[in-house]
């Protein structure tokens, strides 16, 4: 059985992306095949992770947009060994042209049918990462979904954004009846700030046990590392935020119950 775990947050910045390709790296060195699926226009894990742009041959967009097109047919291998991805770029803002719920209700759909058997037996997981916002592409990364993380920054909107991303997710379950939240996951966490601490313990007091125990701390490396296009495995294996990312693997394999 292939899980397919979701970034999902309403907020942007507050590393969804960095998330989808250092849990994707962590997972590789379990020897795990991981799919990644880039579905937002900004394309910034496809940036990320793709060294050789002319590799690229066919997109997201195309695979919504072509009725006959597979994902076993747009995917493009990656730097990190074990893990492909399935690229995005800024076609994928005319996305809401292609996939209209209201004309069609099953466009929500629509990758949760693209998904052909190969895609599925193929890779241990699947990491859709998203755009911050609550449009077509976003439903469908939901409606694809096994399980789904809320990564979230120790910041003032910190309640807000966790409760409208849970309430949006709330009504896609309601369609897609499988899928379960993984949990709430606290990153670019400074124990030296007042705010982050003061923030953290509100979250604790709100959410309790779907905070995950696994916090990812303020690290320089893991963002030089993804600037450099490298998972923080990757970019340096003495760097503290191998940690961070072996453990949420860890932990994620626990609530998955694998």
């Amino acid at each position: 059985m292939v899980h397919i775990i979701t970034m999902v947050s309403i907020k942007g910045g507050v590393g969804k992306t960095t998330t989808s390709m250092n849990l994707a790296g962590a997972f590789s060195r379990k020897e795990y095949s991981v799919l990644l699926i880039d579905a937002d226009f900004q394309g910034n894990l496809t940036d990320a992770v793709v060294e050789d742009y002319e590799q690229i041959d066919k997109t997201v967009f195309d695979l919504i947009s072509d009725e006959q097109l597979l994902v076993s047919e747009c995917v493009t291998p990656t730097g990190i060994p074990g893990v492909d991805i399935v690229p995005s770029d800024l076609q994928l803002m005319q996305a809401n042209r292609v996939l209209d719920p209201e004309s069609d209700p099953m466009s929500v759909f629509c990758l949760k049918n693209k998904l052909d058997e190969h895609a599925r037996n193929h890779y241990d997981f699947i990491i859709v990462d998203t755009h911050p916002d609550i449009n077509i592409m976003t439903t469908n990364s939901l409606t694809v979904a096994t399980s789904y993380i809320i990564p979230v920054f120790t910041d003032r909107h910190l309640i807000r954004a966790v409760q409208m991303t849970s309430d949006y997710a709330d009504k896609v379950s309601q369609a897609n009846t499988e899928l379960e939240e993984i949990g709430i996951l606290i990153g670019n966490y400074d124990a030296r700030k007042k705010i982050s601490g003061l923030m953290k313990e509100k979250a604790e007091k709100f959410f309790s046990e779907r905070l995950l125990n696994t916090i990812v701390h303020t690290n320089t490396a893991i963002e030089k590392a993804a600037l450099d296009g490298q998972t923080i495995f990757q970019y340096d294996l003495r760097e503290r935020g191998c940690k961070f990312f072996k453990c949420l693997a860890e932990e994620v394999l626990h609530k998955l119950g694998v």
